[in-house]
């Protein structure tokens, strides 16, 4: 077993070999603030939807399809507003228009379509300022903190590891502050954390560059030059994300019935993966191979739908937190493999932007397949019960065999 005084050594050593600058610090300090603010929204949004406005399942992902549906519409322009603001300003201009949109939830009335209207308004401020943020910040990574070789799985991990923290912090406090004092605390709560989270990113100069491609150029290189391997990767982890995202929060809530006990279990089953990060980033610096990628997929997946089978608070966590051990050991990996063909691009804008446009594409394909399925379960008037969730993690779950695609992005 890991003793205490070693682990600390352990995260000592992990963030202060790096060779830092004031941009690496500045980000750090920036994604753990943001983090927090956005870890909280990403978990209590779709709880606020199903509970206090009493949207149906359906009516939930129809919400975050819209969302996906006008990302689609904005990021191809994204690369021109990179360009023009700066990478550091293109992660940070998102923000406002998250405050906009987490302080107009709560003027939504609880009828779907008679809100409709208002749920696009508050969908443009939150993302079409927010079209840029992930291509600006993978060309952050790359030329900032990826840019030693031989380390790039120990700085994936660092990042992993402050991610893993903000989302043990965030449930705490979110599932508390929600149950003692409402949503309405809860909006301001993330809304400070969220105007914080400015600060660090302009506190040195911005970083620019200028690239020649045009937003159909950028289109024509997703679906044309993009290797297939790649889609198919990405379309697998972004499916699966986006079950975590909105579905698994509905299941547990439905499983523990109150805000508190459910930010309490998703902070207990996190705790290890801090761990299991660390030294797997260790470890894919020293050696990395296909096989060992593959063979976590296979170990995730047979583990994948395990954290919905049985529906007790107890065995959640034990799951779950089994489940968040193979995280970081298939995903740290499997991105230290994405930002090698990333960095082997000439153009660094486009396949930033480009990765971006892929992920929101599956995003809005997997919304479309849970749309589906969820409205063909209200128009049977079949309860959404235990098994419907089941039959999803199930599914979903075979996704992660698809994840060894990006390890053979070479034979395309």
């Amino acid at each position: 077993m890991l003793r205490h005084e070693d682990f600390n050594k352990s995260i000592h050593s992990l963030f202060l070999k790096h060779k830092w600058n004031p941009e690496i610090s500045e980000y750090y300090i920036y994604k753990v603030v943001r983090e927090i603010a956005f870890s909280l929204i990403s978990i209590f949004i779709p709880i606020f939807l199903y509970s206090e406005l009493n949207y149906s399942i359906f009516q939930i992902i129809l919400f975050f399809l819209i969302n996906e549906f006008i990302f689609l519409i904005f990021i191809p322009f994204s690369g021109k507003i990179i360009e023009k603001i700066g990478i550091k300003h293109s992660m940070l201009i998102h923000i406002p228009g998250m405050i906009i949109y987490t302080y107009g939830l709560r003027f939504l009335s609880g009828d779907f379509i008679a809100d409709l209207g208002l749920i696009v308004l508050l969908l443009v401020f939150r993302v079409a300022p927010k079209a840029p943020l992930t291509s600006a910040e993978q060309i952050f990574i790359a030329k900032n903190i990826l840019n030693h070789k031989g380390h790039e799985g120990s700085s994936l991990a660092r990042i992993k590891i402050l991610l893993i923290i903000t989302s043990l912090v965030s449930p705490l406090f979110g599932g508390a502050i929600t149950y003692y004092f409402g949503f309405d605390m809860f909006f301001n709560f993330a809304i400070f954390f969220m105007g914080i989270a400015m600060i660090p990113l302009l506190l040195t100069k911005d970083q620019y560059f200028h690239s020649t491609q045009s937003s159909k150029d950028v289109l024509k290189y997703i679906f044309k030059t993009i290797p297939k391997n790649f889609h198919i990767a990405e379309g697998a982890r972004w499916g699966i994300d986006s079950l975590m995202w909105i579905v698994w929060p509905i299941f547990l809530f439905l499983v523990v019935e109150n805000t508190l006990d459910l930010g309490v279990l998703v902070s207990v089953s996190g705790v290890i993966s801090i761990v299991a990060s660390y030294y797997v980033g260790k470890k894919i610096d020293k050696k990395l191979t296909k096989e060992f990628l593959s063979k976590m997929t296979k170990v995730s997946t047979s583990l994948f739908f395990l954290r919905s089978v049985f529906p007790s608070q107890v065995l959640i966590v034990i799951f779950d937190s089994i489940n968040r051990i193979v995280e970081p050991v298939l995903f740290l990996p499997y991105e230290k493999y994405f930002y090698k063909f990333f960095k082997s691009n000439k153009n660094i804008l486009e396949i930033a932007i480009a990765s971006n446009m892929i992920c929101e594409l599956y995003y809005f394909v997997s919304f479309i397949f849970l749309a589906i399925y969820f409205g063909t379960l209200e128009f049977l008037k079949i309860e959404v019960g235990y098994l419907a969730f089941v039959v999803l993690f199930i599914i979903y779950g075979f996704l992660t065999l698809l994840l060894t695609k990006i390890s053979e992005l070479s034979n395309d």
